[in-house]
């Protein structure tokens, strides 16, 4: 889900940096890649390259959201930094649904502890990324002890990629459900 404005900086870019995942992404463009995610990583070559002027770094998820682009920028002060979005796994999900989320509580499980049930309970709709199978199937059992196992549960599944899924359903039904790593969730 890359910009139009994204492609023409990555057109521009020397090297890339990402997680092999990422790196998928600019398999047909003639730059180098380095595979690391983490800052430690990606500072590192930067500082030993200096002769590069333009890196791209490619981050999945959300800029602003729990990002990890968030860090590096701190960790890149001194150079001159910029970041370019693509679509947002909130917009694309809701955009699948048919559903605006304007009234939507928006949070994430990813690598957080949240009170989603409260958030279920006080909510119309709830948005929130997961980190896991681990991350959903305890969503699940914390909605059905708190009397939320008939809630709608909508999934989204590596949404953007060829193997997108979205999955409608309910807590209750998904006691023995095991999906990929990246999902989002609107409930």
């Amino acid at each position: 889900m890359l910009t139009e404005q994204a492609v023409q900086a990555m057109n521009e870019c020397e090297i890339f940096i990402g997680a092999k995942r990422m790196l998928g992404i600019v398999d047909d463009m003639r730059q180098p890649v380095y595979d690391a995610y983490k800052t430690e990583e990606i500072c590192g070559y930067i500082d030993v390259h200096s002769e590069l002027k333009t890196v791209g770094i490619l981050l999945s998820g959300d800029c602003g959201f729990y990002s990890g682009a968030k860090r590096l920028v701190k960790a890149l002060e001194g150079h001159e930094t910029e970041i370019i979005p693509g679509m947002s796994s909130l917009v694309y999900l809701c955009a699948k649904l048919k559903m605006t989320w304007d009234d939507m509580m928006i949070t994430s499980l990813h690598g957080q502890k949240k009170n989603i049930v409260g958030y279920v309970r006080d909510s119309k709709k709830v948005f929130t990324l997961l980190s896991g199978e681990k991350d959903l199937r305890e969503l699940c059992q914390k909605l059905i002890y708190y009397g939320f196992s008939d809630v709608r549960m909508h999934i989204g599944q590596n949404l953007s990629y060829e193997n997108e899924m979205i999955i409608h359903t309910t807590p209750a039904e998904l006691e023995d459900y095991s999906y990929g790593r990246l999902a989002a969730v609107v409930i």
